[in-house]
């Protein structure tokens, strides 16, 4: 899919459970993950083929990525930290 509606939502979960992701920058702009680190990009069906093929063919690859995304979620998408900003908005109001 080479749209960004509803996308993000499906990545992060993917993230989250440890799963490396491939994604089009459109819906990286909206998550904001370090690309090559954390989820990696394309933009053609090659690009997508190649880099999956990449991926699975390295553990330590899958591994890193998986990790990086991982920490990634937890980080910035976790309840703990989407309530911490949201406390830090209810309390500069």
């Amino acid at each position: 899919m080479f749209i960004g509606a509803g996308q993000q939502n499906k990545v992060l979960e993917s993230m989250a459970m440890g799963v490396p992701c491939v994604t089009t920058e459109l819906v990286n702009n909206a998550i904001g993950a370090e690309p090559d680190r954390q989820i990696l990009l394309a933009a053609t069906a090659e690009e997508f083929a190649s880099r999956i093929v990449d991926v699975l063919d390295s553990a330590t690859a899958y591994r890193g990525i998986s990790d990086a995304a991982w920490d990634f979620v937890d980080a910035h998408y976790s309840w703990s930290a989407v309530g911490d900003r949201l406390s830090a908005i209810v309390e500069s109001t």
